[in-house]
């Protein structure tokens, strides 16, 4: 029985196959497939446990992979390149310069309102009772 401040999680994948339609003329359309011999296990199993029972450590974290098979196609890998290339430059300081001056506009903005509100407390106590 786990302690009450103990936790296990665990999370598990079956199996992964990437399959090539792009390629013409492949003999095998798998690129990444689990190994024949590991079809009955999981492919990669993570548990991360708080206070584990075995109290060597106060966490611990425990990753198992299983034999997988790769199969590399050039032509898809270039033109995934191509894909994610970026096609020209991107200035990313006037990204900076503009979030920055919204910034210091929000700041004036939000300490002028603060400066112009008026507080009115009503005291709704008759104290001047006789």
């Amino acid at each position: 029985m786990r302690p009450q401040n103990s936790l296990v999680t665990r999370l598990s994948l079956q199996a992964m196959d990437l399959e090539d339609f792009y390629t013409s003329n492949t003999s095998d359309r798998f690129m990444i497939m689990t190994a024949e011999s590991n079809r009955d296990k999981p492919l990669m199993e993570i548990v991360f446990e708080t206070n584990p029972l075995d109290k060597v450590a106060d966490s611990k974290l425990q990753v198992s992979i299983q034999d997988y098979i790769v199969d590399l196609h050039i032509p898809l890998f270039l033109r995934l390149g191509e894909f994610f290339g970026q096609e020209k430059q991107v200035d990313l300081h006037a990204f900076e310069r503009a979030a920055m001056l919204q910034l210091e506009a929000m700041k004036k903005l939000s300490h002028s309102n603060y400066q112009t509100k008026k507080v009115f407390i009503y005291n709704n106590n008759n104290n001047n009772k006789k």
